[in-house]
């Protein structure tokens, strides 16, 4: 019941910020692109952002990585930040090694933490 729940906030967050960012509801010429961390962030993304016209959704990580605690940025992931409009992280510390190198890649990228509120979501369970 609480992976339900857990799933059930985190869409709904990542769906949240997607509206709230005026990037994303602006009918615009150029394509925006939404980078996803993780696997199952890149899912839930491109799940809640279907059919939506002039939204790319790409993937940072390899898809058949299990855990990226002790992941290391590589070159192509400093060319994908840097094309990338909005970052969706998993946040609650999964993704340790983004720090200071995704706003040396992108200034200008928007950062979604799709974990906001679940930390207090949890503690009321």
């Amino acid at each position: 019941m609480n992976r339900k729940w857990i799933l059930v906030m985190l869409t709904i967050c990542i769906a949240a910020g997607l509206m709230v960012f005026p990037v994303l509801g602006k009918a615009k010429a150029a394509e925006q692109t939404v980078l996803a961390t993780t696997f199952p962030i890149y899912q839930i993304v491109r799940n809640i952002t279907q059919g939506r016209d002039g939204i790319k959704v790409e993937l940072m990580l390899p898809s058949q990585m299990g855990c990226p605690h002790d992941y290391a940025l590589t070159p192509q992931d400093m060319q994908k930040l840097a094309k990338a409009d909005i970052l969706v992280v998993n946040g609650l510390g999964m993704e340790e090694f983004l720090g200071a190198p995704v706003k040396k890649a992108n200034p200008n990228i928007r950062v979604i933490d799709s974990s906001t509120g679940i930390q207090e979501t949890l503690q009321g369970v």
